[in-house]
């Protein structure tokens, strides 16, 4: 009984501090659709303005989630996008690209 409660409370404390994370580091987002979207004569707590505010926040949200739950489908692309980001300017091809192990024999290639 014991270690349900304490994988309950993990589980909500996890969830709790992804859901807490993502409102800060999506609140630059949040400001520039409110900005762009919203009516500006209208208050903040219009119904035209609260219900753009949820729907554009929801859907952001759902776009989020469904692009990081197909990422791990794409391991080859992630990692390129990775070693594109992390290595500008670009100074050799990927190491894992298969056009590139076609053309080196083995004995030259060393990540192989």
């Amino acid at each position: 009984m014991i270690i349900v409660v304490v994988i309950i409370i993990i589980i909500i404390c996890i969830i709790s501090i992804i859901g807490v994370l993502l409102q800060i580091y999506a609140c630059p987002i949040y400001e520039t659709m409110d900005t762009a979207w919203g009516r500006k004569q209208e208050g903040t707590w219009s119904i035209f303005n609260f219900l753009e505010r949820f729907v554009t926040r929801v859907c952001y949200l759902a776009l989020t989630t469904f692009v990081a739950a197909l990422l791990p489908f794409f391991v080859s692309a992630t990692v390129y996008i990775a070693y594109s980001v992390s290595s500008l300017p670009h100074p050799s091809p990927p190491p894992y690209s298969p056009t590139l192990t076609q053309h080196i024999s083995v004995a030259r290639c060393t990540w192989c």
